[in-house]
């Protein structure tokens, strides 16, 4: 009710009853049921002579729900109620914050060529082997299936693991000579012997090398040794084909941040590839979600296109019997 106050600034008090039914139900009751306690919202008029006919009384609705964007609520809190506004969960701020910039297109059209050189190496290091072992066709291994794995600091842009480099080392120890040969450094080629030995998880253990070395040589008394972290927080990691789910959730719990492939892989992709229900980087289970992109295969004409066209043909080669545009 306004205030009456000689000279005052005129007042009213809001207040929020309730959902729109309620109020209709109350309004249409003057007196408690047995059923319900609460006083009716009439009878709590009368007790300060009021009734909703009285020219003071205004009844409003409001809006049931926070607003979408910062338009409305702006609206909202000038015609109506002070409204909730949760900027973060708006459609409007996850597609500006889904969306990528040039820069960052460019940046993995070009870590997508590094996954490439690095499947190339691969390769050659199974032909270096089979070569000095006299290896036949027996090895269940074959050139077509060796696939390409790096890892990228997303603020630098510099690689920080190779699949093909941690290969390599498989079978070493860590202060041997790094330019053995495959013949030096196998009796069995890494991808034969272990399973674990796939592109994805090679650049994982590369990574883990690394922090392995570093923290080693600052003493195990360390705070940076004995504080830890996940081995890929804010790394990007880019494969020439779609993981497959053990890797994928590998990639899980590295922390990585964005997962980019080239091919997709329909029998064995983690990563939708297989089935809609096999995204294992955004299962609502787990503690940890990463973006994961995949290079568009279709067909290019623009001058724009050119980049993207070269990848293409270069994983075709990589991968002819997976590409499927």
């Amino acid at each position: 009710q306004p205030g009456k106050c000689q000279n005052a600034i005129p007042w009213s008090l809001d207040v929020l009853v309730g959902s729109v039914d309620a109020v209709n139900d109350s309004l249409n009751s003057t007196t408690s049921t047995t059923k319900n306690t609460t006083p009716s919202l009439l009878s709590i008029l009368a007790k300060y002579g009021l009734s909703d006919q009285h020219p003071s009384f205004i009844r409003r609705s409001l809006p049931g729900r926070p607003a979408k964007n910062k338009e409305e609520r702006d609206e909202w809190n000038k015609s109506q109620w002070p409204t909730l506004f949760f900027e973060k969960k708006t459609t409007q701020y996850k597609q500006e914050e889904m969306a990528l910039t040039s820069a960052e297109v460019n940046m993995m059209k070009l870590g997508l060529q590094e996954a490439i050189s690095d499947a190339l190496v691969g390769k050659k290091q199974w032909m270096e082997w089979r070569v000095q072992q006299h290896q036949q066709e027996s090895s269940y291994v074959k050139e077509s299936s060796i696939t390409g794995a790096i890892v990228m600091n997303s603020q630098t842009g510099s690689v920080v693991s190779r699949a093909s480099q941690e290969r390599k080392l498989q079978g070493l120890a860590e202060d041997s000579a790094s330019e053995a040969t495959p013949k030096e450094m196998w009796e069995a080629f890494p991808d034969n012997q272990n399973i674990l030995c796939t592109a994805p998880i090679l650049a994982i253990q590369g990574v883990s090398r690394i922090e392995r070395q570093s923290a080693l040589s600052s003493g195990m008394e360390s705070e940076e040794f004995k504080r830890g972290q996940y081995l890929c927080t804010g790394y990007d990691v880019y494969l020439t084909k779609e993981p497959n789910v053990f890797e994928a959730m590998s990639l899980v719990h590295s922390r990585v941040r964005r997962v980019i492939f080239g091919i997709s892989d329909d029998g064995m992709g983690g990563l939708g590839g297989a089935s809609q229900h096999a995204g294992i980087h955004n299962l609502p289970g787990t503690n940890h979600h990463y973006r994961a992109f995949r290079l568009n295969l279709s067909d290019g004409t623009s001058n724009d296109d050119m980049a993207r066209m070269s990848l293409i043909r270069d994983l075709y080669n990589l991968h002819p019997d997976k590409v499927d545009c």
